[in-house]
């Protein structure tokens, strides 16, 4: 029995969600070099759920990993500009780091989302109380564990329960998107 999160279809709709808003320049601020290395498949669905669609789209595959502090996300910043520099829009899927990456942002005098619309992967709580609030795909915890408790009781009881069982995104708007700026 497997339950959780679709990261994949959040990376995914995330892209879809900037690319109707005009963006051809995303890219993808992402969890630590480390995590990627030890092959964690949520890191690894979430950026595929991403480069999928720049793909289909034919569009630069633009990421990066980022240690979430001041000095890591400045590098992973340089970085996605150094891949693309006119970029006008992130997702960020390192929840430690996203308040990094607003502040980070506002040092190279990028407004959000006037200049760079920013969405991120992570819990509500973390991406509502940010300066702007952050536009968002929720991490549901707390439903994934409600999920996995009545389907393991449910076996327990001697129910039938499905093999897999993945949550669906569904994505908040809070204002840190709009469209790009002229010329991006």
């Amino acid at each position: 029995m497997h339950v959780d999160f679709d990261f994949a279809a959040a990376g995914a709709m995330c892209v879809r969600h900037l690319l109707d808003l005009g963006h051809r320049h995303i890219g993808l601020l992402g969890q630590p070099a480390d995590t990627f290395a030890r092959q964690a498949g949520y890191a690894l669905r979430a950026r595929e759920g991403v480069l999928g669609v720049l793909r289909e789209h034919e569009l630069r595959e633009v990421w990066a990993p980022a240690q979430p502090n001041p000095a890591g996300v400045a590098e992973a910043t340089e970085e996605l500009f150094g891949q693309d520099p006119d970029l006008s829009a992130l997702v960020v899927y390192n929840e430690q780091a996203l308040p990094f990456v607003l502040e980070r942002l506002k040092q190279l005098g990028m407004r959000v989302p006037g200049d760079m619309s920013v969405l991120a992967i992570c819990p509500d709580d973390q991406a509502e109380h940010l300066v702007p609030p952050v536009s968002d795909v929720a991490l549901p915890s707390r439903e994934l564990g409600r999920l996995a408790f009545e389907r393991l009781a449910g076996l327990i009881g001697g129910e039938e329960q499905p093999v897999s069982t993945l949550l669906a995104p569904q994505l908040k708007r809070r204002g840190s998107t709009g469209p790009p700026r002229r010329g991006r």
